[in-house]
């Protein structure tokens, strides 16, 4: 008879051999699922057929090696430390316990041989009287053992918790070896032995353990939940540029799960060497396959805007690439403002990204002059701020605004920031007859050049240009589930106001009779040339977002339901598009998945809503590895039953898409989380909520910079042994950055 006991699809059995029953006491070992039957001449399963063991107490899943239990040993220590002392303690007190009942045996024994029947009879008196035991203690040999046994167990734990703390916060390694820190630990431990600073090695042997038995776990957990997914490459680089020092990326994996929460875990943190792409494009290819995700499944690919490298790496691997919205935003301001003061870029990778803005008037002087003016109105305002009389004058001439003149923030003259320029001018145009009477004011000495009405003209355009890119980042930093549905109608109604040529011309007909015909032209053509570098920035990092074709997208964010960022016909075009994509998704669940809707669109063309036979996103994500297979065509009657089974199916999804665009149209109450919101009516839009898993799942701005910096402490210089410090920086980026979403999924609720 088998000694298998089947636990949901796993089938467990008991170690054979056990040499220390308190590490086993949770813990089964898993059958082979490929093999249901034992094998031949077999009557039990044996350890030597089990590749991996399973917890009874969280129910999760990590390899064995046949011979040996260290796995277990860990598993046991890092998740059930104190059922583990639990079970030791009461081991012990078993121990004492026999010792005790041993001892007091032999003693009875000896004293019924030497006893006379007088002693006896006295013996047997005291027998029938209670008496208090007497316990003795066990013997030193198993004592000293036992606390050996516990101060490994609390040494071990004490590194990973501080291994743990030196990944979050980003502190090297080689701490450990620094005095002040050895003194500490002596100081913190005393006469306790149970903790020492290990050595550096020891540390790298425990940061691998700790990054394997992770990625175990995150390979389970993918296996279980992921279904479509989005990839996002977060680049790490050194301050430092040595030859052989190479960059990090780590590897992003985003998914919903069947309760629409989001969640995410980090596949790998891989080295990215200079001019080794195509080494960078087989590592992300290996690492998908390793996890189990089908590459035909993930949606999008979100990469810094900034970062041409990866995102020439992401379209030879034929990923939809998504740039992040926060980079692109930033890549484009500081373009704006540097161009604006007349400096070079800091980062040469923004520069040949965002390109020139020279282009159109080409004129040194120009960028010369738009730079004077702004800096005039900069320069006077911090004089004001300066100055104790001039600051208190502006405050007793704006009483109601006295509290925000507090909050101006101030502008560095040599190092201009986007935020920190929108805001200035935005609060510093409200003032502006105040701020030109003071500096106009003879009784105050050293006064700066006051700004003219050309200085003031410019910073008015200037936030009238930047408004709507301001109001972007506050609604993406607010943002908590910032999909690529969400950010489609925002990038839509960006796009509209930059494409707008009138956008400057009621403050040119403000400014037509105070300033010269000449300078109004010259302004303009200044700001217009602001205004096409931003509008071609955005057609530049999204052209597949912006495009009508994607526009129905954003429909399934429930916020956005109503389509008013659309014309009629884009809403007319989003309807047939929900119908098809939601479709040919439903399609490719049921057996019949490779039948395409080309057979039925003929018949039904004009009828559903308009069908179109092309094929549409969705399904070239999903088929464009698949070979066509030649099958002969199958009979009238098969084919006749399964068109009319799709035109049912197609008339069913397009009734849903229907109510769905109809109950939002109406709809008076404000949705605050659209995943709430799919979750809770999942079971009225069966068709629907698929596909709105899908899309809803995609990432396109996140809470943290994609693209970091390595600490100066991190990024040391390789040369000693380049190959150890690229794994073992690897191995530790890889814990900060799963650590850091562990982080972040416990303080944010979607």
């Amino acid at each position: 008879m088998s000694n298998g006991v089947a636990h949901g699809e796993l089938t467990l059995f008991d170690c054979p051999r056990i040499r220390k029953s308190e590490y086993w006491q949770f813990i089964k070992l898993v059958a082979p699922t490929a093999t249901t039957t034992l094998p031949e001449g077999q009557t039990h399963w044996v350890s030597q057929d089990a590749t991996d063991a399973f917890c009874l107490r969280c129910n999760k899943m990590f390899r064995f090696v046949k011979g040996s239990s260290n796995s277990v040993r860990r598993h046991m220590e890092r998740f059930h430390r104190k059922e583990l002392l639990k079970r030791q303690a009461q081991q012990a007190n078993e121990e004492k316990r026999a010792t005790v009942s041993y001892n007091k045996r032999n003693t009875t024994r000896k004293a019924k041989r030497q006893s006379s029947p007088e002693q006896e009879t006295a013996a047997e008196e005291n027998r029938s009287s209670p008496a208090p035991i007497h316990e003795v203690p066990a013997a030193m040999p198993a004592k000293k053992q036992r606390l050996e046994s516990l101060y490994a167990l609390d040494q071990r734990h004490s590194i990973e918790l501080m291994l743990k703390w030196m990944a979050t916060s980003l502190r090297p390694l080689r701490m450990v070896l620094e005095p002040g820190f050895g003194a500490f630990v002596a100081h913190i431990s005393g006469t306790d032995p149970s903790f020492s600073p290990p050595a550096v090695e020891a540390l790298h042997h425990h940061l691998e353990l700790m990054r394997e038995n992770t990625r175990f776990e995150v390979k389970q957990r993918i296996k279980k939940e992921v279904s479509s997914f989005v990839l996002s490459l977060e680049p790490w680089r050194s301050p430092r540029d040595y030859a052989d020092v190479p960059a990090f990326v780590e590897m992003h994996c985003w998914y919903l799960n069947e309760d629409f929460v989001r969640q995410s875990c980090v596949l790998d943190v891989v080295p990215m060497f200079k001019e080794a792409e195509d080494e960078l494009r087989t590592k992300l290819h290996s690492v998908i396959q390793e996890f189990g995700l089908q590459k035909h499944l993930a949606t999008s690919c979100l990469v810094p805007a900034t970062d041409e490298e990866l995102g020439n790496i992401i379209q030879t691997v034929d990923f939809q690439q998504v740039n992040e919205v926060r980079s692109m935003l930033d890549g484009v301001v500081a373009c704006s403002v540097h161009w604006l003061q007349g400096t070079a870029f800091p980062d040469p990778r923004a520069e040949r990204i965002s390109g020139s803005l020279e282009t159109g008037l080409g004129i040194v002087e120009g960028r010369q002059v738009f730079g004077e003016a702004l800096s005039d109105v900069i320069h006077s305002v911090e004089w004001i701020r300066s100055s104790r009389l001039a600051f208190n004058k502006l405050c007793e001439a704006h009483t109601v605004f006295a509290g925000e003149l507090k909050k101006l923030p101030s502008v560095s003259p040599s190092q201009w920031s986007f935020a920190v320029l929108h805001d200035f001018f935005a609060r510093v145009i409200l003032i502006r007859a105040s701020i030109d009477s003071i500096a106009s004011d003879e009784t105050f000495t050293q006064v700066p050049k006051k700004p003219n009405t050309l200085s003031w003209f410019l910073a008015e355009g200037l936030v009238l240009l930047w408004r709507p890119l301001q109001e972007v980042l506050q609604v993406v930093d607010n943002e908590k589930v910032c999909s690529t549905a969400f950010i489609i109608p925002i990038l839509s109604m960006v796009k509209q106001h930059f494409t707008r040529v009138d956008l400057f011309d009621d403050l040119q007909q403000r400014y037509l009779g105070i300033l010269a015909d000449s300078d109004v032209a010259s302004s303009v053509a200044r700001l217009q040339l602001l205004r096409v570098h931003i509008q071609n920035w955005l057609a530049k990092c999204y052209p597949t977002l912006l495009s009508p074709d994607h526009a129905w997208i954003s429909a399934l964010d429930p916020r956005y339901a109503r389509l008013r960022h659309l014309s009629e016909e884009e809403r007319e075009a989003c309807k047939c598009s929900l119908v098809e994509q939601a479709v040919e998704l439903h399609l490719s669940h049921v057996p019949h998945a490779t039948e395409t809707l080309s057979s039925l669109t003929g018949d039904l063309d004009g009828d559903l809503m308009g069908g179109d036979s092309r094929p549409g996103l969705m399904h070239r994500l999903l088929y464009e590895e698949e070979e066509e297979v030649v099958a002969p065509p199958p009979s009238a009657d098969v084919m006749s039953a399964r068109d009319a089974e799709l035109a049912q199916t197609r008339l069913y999804v397009a009734n849903e898409v229907v109510m769905y665009l109809n109950e939002h149209q109406v709809r008076k109450t404000r949705i605050l989380c659209p995943l709430q919101w799919w979750s809770a009516n999942r079971e009225r839009y069966p068709f629907l909520s698929p596909l709105a898993r899908l899309w809803l799942g995609t990432v396109a701005c996140l809470t943290s910079p994609l693209d970091r910096e390595l600490p100066s402490e991190l990024a040391g210089d390789p040369s000693a042994d380049a190959a150890s410090w690229t794994k073992s920086t690897a191995d530790f980026l890889y814990m900060h950055a799963h650590l850091r979403g562990a982080h972040m999924d416990t303080t944010v609720a979607l």
